[in-house]
């Protein structure tokens, strides 16, 4: 196991295979039981936290990047002065047994004001971010709720009229690597497959209507198994790479 420290709020833990082995644990078993997995987490917390800089109080996040042969857990202190940027396989709306959008604001609004109760919850993160920055932006706090619900009913960023899309870019060092994969993917998603400095990517694309964050994070856990997250961005390979096939699943089934 590896740790790195990316930032005052940010540390970065590397799992190889054997590292799960040695604590009981397999990638899929990070796919199932959500108690299970929060223990587990906290658990690796413990051992890389070694200056205790992470206070237990503190509001932590836990983002996970499947690997070929491991994972990458990004732990991060949430700082809501700085709420950090880093990918997560969630979509900032909410889910319809969550709580609204109100409730959340006001919360936040109540938390910020230092209200005793005022409950701030790790899977609203997108939410105060986007909060952070209309403050930084010059809107009172008193003015936020209504700056916020208001601007959601005008620029109808609701998730019924305006899904957010989400795309993830993987690599393949080859092409019977993804080919592999097409013939273990059993799942709908929008995809392309690109070739580009003799290597092959592969897009996948998620919208938020059509997904929950959980199955998102299950989809891109398979295709972490054929090949790594890719450098480069869609704007390169639409730009500089080759686009062989727009629904390239279907695409090398067919071939093989």
């Amino acid at each position: 196991m590896k740790m790195e420290k990316v930032n005052a709020n940010t540390i970065r833990v590397t799992l190889e295979e054997q590292d799960l082995i040695e604590r009981g644990m397999t990638v899929l078993d990070l796919l199932g039981n959500q108690n299970e997995i929060e223990n587990f987490f906290y658990s690796i917390l413990q051992e890389v936290d070694v200056e205790q800089e992470f206070k237990e109080l503190d509001a932590v996040t836990f983002q996970v990047m499947p690997k070929k042969d491991g994972l990458e857990i990004f732990i991060t202190r949430v700082n809501f002065d700085q709420l950090p940027q880093d990918l997560d396989f969630s979509f900032p709306y909410v889910e319809d047994d969550d709580e609204s959008e109100e409730e959340i604001l006001q919360a936040y609004i109540d938390h910020k004001k230092g209200k005793v109760g005022a409950e701030i919850k790790q899977e609203y993160t997108d939410y105060y971010r986007r909060y952070e920055d209309l403050l930084a932006e010059g809107i009172e706090l008193d003015e936020l709720k209504k700056v916020v619900l208001q601007g959601n009913k005008n620029e109808s960023l609701q998730r019924n009229v305006q899904p957010q899309i989400q795309e993830y870019i993987f690599e393949f060092n080859d092409f019977e690597d993804f080919a592999t994969l097409a013939q273990e993917f059993n799942h709908v998603v929008e995809n392309g497959l690109y070739s580009y400095q003799e290597k092959y990517y592969l897009v996948l694309e998620f919208k938020s209507k059509d997904y929950t964050p959980k199955e998102v994070s299950d989809i891109a856990a398979i295709a972490f198994e054929y090949g790594e997250k890719a450098q480069v961005t869609l704007t390169t390979l639409q730009e500089h790479g080759r686009l062989l096939h727009q629904n390239a699943f279907d695409w090398v089934k067919e071939i093989f």
